[in-house]
């Protein structure tokens, strides 16, 4: 990949778009991962993706990407985020600044909803890159990128694939360690802490996202 990025434009339409946010609302297997009060990320579960989401994975688009590059699937997520202040001190620090993540990824988003400047959309190579809901992004983390500063009480939601390569693994990346392996090999041990977290949505009665912005505030 010689540019910085690829970008692809529409690749849901406005009823895929629509019919996928209403899976990601009724969705409720995954973890809640916090990084900062303004964000919150909402890790599916695989058998939630593949259920779920499977239309976009056989997209030509996808599968030709994923196949020209080599790439595994390591993560998915679902990142609901909104800013309820826009001042702090987390906006001197990654992923607010320039950087390479230590670990390289290709990584996607697939946008869900409009994400323009006023939303922080990510920078890379020192430019904003805003999309539309439906547009796909992919690029390397090895290529300088941040997360832009959002305005206070804009939104966004975004499917973020992590994938990698095996031959741009690096010796210290944790896909190569025994955990991970471990991990891959013996999935059904990971299952069970997903079924105690898993009790906390089954109790609750409102939508995911709701859930998870309601705990912002």
């Amino acid at each position: 990949m010689t540019a910085p990025y690829l970008k692809f434009e529409r690749l849901l339409d406005s009823e895929e778009v629509r019919t996928t946010n209403i899976a990601v609302e009724t969705t409720l297997f995954g973890v809640v991962h916090i990084n900062e009060p303004e964000v919150r990320s909402f890790i599916l579960e695989t058998s939630e993706i593949e259920r779920k989401l499977d239309f976009i994975f056989s997209k030509p688009t996808v599968l030709d990407l994923l196949e020209r590059h080599q790439l595994k699937i390591e993560n998915a997520y679902i990142a609901d985020q909104k800013i309820y202040e826009n001042k702090s001190k987390i906006l001197g620090e990654v992923p607010y600044i320039s950087h390479t993540d230590k670990n390289r990824r290709k990584k996607i988003f697939i946008y869900l909803t409009d994400c323009t400047e006023k939303d922080g959309p990510i920078w890379i190579n020192e430019k904003p890159v805003p999309a539309r809901a439906g547009d796909m992004l992919f690029f390397d983390t090895d290529t300088p990128h941040f997360a832009g500063p959002a305005e206070k009480n804009s939104f966004r939601r975004v499917i973020r694939l992590d994938c990698f390569n095996n031959t741009e693994i690096r010796k210290d990346d944790y896909v190569s360690s025994l955990s991970y392996k471990f991990y891959k090999n013996f999935p059904f041990i990971y299952r069970l802490a997903f079924l105690f977290l898993k009790g906390e949505f089954k109790n609750k009665k409102r939508k995911i996202s709701d859930h998870l912005l309601n705990k912002l505030t």
